[in-house]
């Protein structure tokens, strides 16, 4: 190796070493080698003049355009004359490891596939990292298509639906065993059947509007603006989506569910979307298609328990209809506030929102609808989904929504207010469902009982007797009795 090529790259060289001196002690020699050499090149490149000290020697001193003193000159003969750096050889391939991203325990099978020369082995490795990475990029970018907030929050009201529902009181079917359990297959097929409509409505809904997130600050990051997804993938994703959720719910619930899911998704999808840029009624149309995942909840519940598939029968009873008019009115607030702080890019974008054409009615909006939550709470109460306890304790809650929605109103145009709603709003619904199964009918019976080891036996049933008798002649052989007109045991049903 020649003394120009050392001084042109020490840095390189020390960074070399480095890289390699971390692997085992043989390259760390390797490593102070290069240092050592690197810096006696570096003073071959500044001539030295000699200067008297104090004392009167002479002493060698770097001065640009004299010669190099002898002492130095013999010294680097010395050190470039050594065994060891003839051996070191930066351009032929050496083992190496990086211990970090292999593991700090490793076999030798795995240190021998480190043999490969350096740049080979860097290639794979940078290889193997960058199809890693891309397709992390490329798992979070579909899951951004499904909106994974929103789908959330889709699939909870389907769930809280479903576990609100009161098996034991409201089955009237003589042919039906009441029971107080719910099915867990059941309730996995509902969960992964609506996340999948769910998610499959939201990528619909990006795939038509690209160009109109792209002019607003909440969406401008979504991946069919940033081109990190082709559209044909997008819709090919859709597609897949919405097909898989229907047919688990089909499969694992009632066609009633699986009918809901689809229309969900043609609802939002195809009404919803293409009305926000035309008229402001798109937001009661998006409350509608918000109200269908409780719903979905509640029929997968009753059809466990009815006789027939019959839509009639599955969503007969009005709990089901209630919960899904709770979340009908919870949206208003939640939405009007949302929109409220980003009204001036709706209207830049061409969105035809409540909030940028008519700032006063966003407001009142949001306080009749806060106002009817109040009905509604209680109708659980009284259609018995719920004890009593819960129209005391959601009144709470109803009455503090509907204070920042009043304070929403009267101060339209502050920002503050409507923040403050919208963060009520986030609390208030997850709230309400939570205090809606903790008030569910019959459900602190069923744990007393459970507690005490079950409930108090009928007294009647400590004879083990039967459920009739009749009279029977005496027969030849005086079976049943000496007289005849004997009451004695023909036949009956043990208790």
């Amino acid at each position: 190796m020649s003394i120009p090529f050392i001084v042109s790259k020490p840095s390189g060289l020390v960074v070399q070493g480095l890289f390699r001196g971390l692997s085992h002690r043989s390259t760390a020699t390797r490593f102070g080698i290069a240092i050592q050499r690197s810096r006696v090149a570096a003073r071959l490149t500044t001539p030295i003049v000699p200067r008297r000290n104090v004392s009167g020697s002479a002493v060698n001193v770097p001065v640009e355009g004299k010669t190099v003193g002898k002492g130095i000159v013999n010294d680097i003969r010395y050190f470039l004359n050594n065994e060891a750096l003839s051996r070191f050889d930066s351009t032929s391939p050496r083992r190496f490891k990086l211990p970090r991203l292999l593991g700090r325990s490793q076999s030798a099978s795995s240190l021998s596939s480190l043999s490969a020369p350096p740049s080979q082995s860097v290639n794979a490795l940078g290889k193997t990292v960058s199809r890693r990475t891309a397709q992390r990029r490329a798992f979070k970018a579909y899951l951004t298509l499904t909106k994974p907030h929103l789908t959330f929050l889709v699939v909870l009201t389907s769930m809280a639906s479903y576990s609100l529902y009161p098996a034991s009181s409201l089955i009237t079917s003589s042919e039906i065993t009441p029971s107080t359990t719910l099915s867990a297959i059941t309730l996995l097929f509902l969960t992964v059947g609506t996340a999948l409509c769910s998610a499959s409505a939201n990528t619909l809904n990006m795939l038509a509007e690209p160009h109109l997130d792209a002019q607003m600050t909440r969406t401008r990051n979504r991946p069919l603006v940033r081109g990190t997804i082709p559209p044909r993938n997008a819709l090919l994703f859709a597609i897949f989506a919405g097909v898989s959720g229907v047919t688990c719910l089909l499969y694992g619930t009632n066609p009633t569910v699986a009918a809901l899911g689809l229309s969900n998704i043609i609802l939002y999808a195809g009404v919803y979307t293409p009305l926000k840029q035309r008229h402001v009624i798109n937001t009661w149309v998006g409350a509608v298609v918000g109200a269908i995942p409780p719903l979905m909840g509640w029929a997968a519940a009753a059809g466990e328990f009815a006789t027939t598939d019959s839509v009639y029968e599955v969503l007969s009873h009005p709990g089901g209809w209630l919960i899904a008019g709770l979340l009908y009115c919870w949206q208003f607030p939640h939405f009007n506030s949302l929109s409220h702080g980003i009204r001036h890019e709706y209207a830049a974008a061409g969105y035809k929102m409540l909030a940028s054409v008519n700032p006063a009615m966003n407001g009142r909006v949001a306080v009749r609808y806060s106002i009817a939550c109040f009905p509604v709470c209680i109708g659980l109460s009284i259609c018995g989904v719920t004890d009593w306890g819960f129209a005391v304790d959601s009144s709470l809650l109803n009455g503090w929504i509907t204070y920042e929605a009043i304070r929403f109103w009267r101060n339209v145009g502050e920002y503050g207010t409507g923040k403050r709603l919208f963060w009520a709003s986030v609390w208030h619904l997850p709230g309400l469902l939570v205090l809606a199964m903790a008030h569910k009918k019959g459900l602190w019976k069923g744990v007393w009982r459970w507690v005490s080891g079950g409930g108090e036996e009928d007294e009647e049933d400590e004879d083990e007797g039967y459920d009739y008798y009749e009279v029977a002649p005496k027969s030849v052989g005086g079976d049943y009795g000496e007289g005849e007109g004997e009451v004695s045991l023909v036949a009956g049903t043990a208790r």
